[in-house]
């Protein structure tokens, strides 16, 4: 559903505008991501997209990534066909990846981030 909705955009838009927006998205993403604590993003906030890898110290990826679907989100966890990166930066269990397209808004981001952020503050307060 989510490429259909994609394609029939990308088939009706100015290319530009979508990437403007997608570049917007990504740094949006990357900085709410980077404003909890705990949280460590594979890769810098420029030229980025709308997707990020991360961690957060004190809660597997697996269970990072059910906590989430629990709440409607969507990700993907483990190495993302990128074992070698992640043992080198020290993530040996990998990391949770979540992206954003055309068909995302800022509001989007925002709710993800927010989601995230009190999952990991109720998953400090637990521990």
């Amino acid at each position: 559903i989510g490429l259909g909705a994609d394609a029939d955009l990308l088939s009706e838009a100015d290319i530009h505008s979508v990437n403007v927006n997608e570049q917007s998205l990504g740094k949006a993403l990357y900085d709410g991501l980077a404003s909890i604590p705990g949280l460590t993003i594979l890769g810098g906030r420029s030229n980025r997209l709308g997707l990020a890898s991360f961690s957060c110290q004190g809660i597997e990826p697996t269970r990072l990534q059910t906590l989430l679907k629990e709440r409607g989100y969507r990700v993907a966890c483990g190495m993302h066909d990128a074992q070698p990166l992640h043992e080198r930066v020290g993530l040996k269990d990998g990391t949770v990846r979540v992206s954003f397209s055309a068909v995302h808004g800022p509001d989007d981001v925002d709710s993800f981030v927010n989601t995230l952020r009190k999952i990991v503050e109720e998953e400090e307060a637990s521990s």
